[in-house]
């Protein structure tokens, strides 16, 4: 957080929010359906957290075939970096 500001547009100050739990289905459930669609808010969640509801887990609040709607992919490493967002294709491969 300390530098992701300085590769960013405008830079802006980071703020890191530590979330119980949000490590996975808690953040996408947070991201889906609470956190501003506006590309102020980013996750970071296990690869396989956006699938959990295609497996059956009952505490996956959210729908993700209409994750591309709202949720672009930025980066994978060893998980799955989401922002919050919506963004035209142009603006997600810019990102990649």
């Amino acid at each position: 957080a300390k530098y992701l500001g300085n590769h960013l547009p405008g830079n802006p100050r980071i703020v890191v929010q530590n979330m119980p739990g949000a490590g996975g289905i808690v953040a996408m459930n947070y991201l889906y359906t609470t956190a501003p669609k506006d590309g102020s808010v980013i996750g970071a969640v296990d690869n396989n957290t956006p699938f959990e509801p295609l497996l059956g887990t009952p505490q996956a609040k959210y729908d993700p075939k209409t994750l591309h709607r709202f949720i672009d992919l930025l980066a994978s490493i060893s998980g799955s970096v989401l922002g919050a967002r919506e963004l035209s294709t142009t603006d997600g491969d810019e990102a990649a």
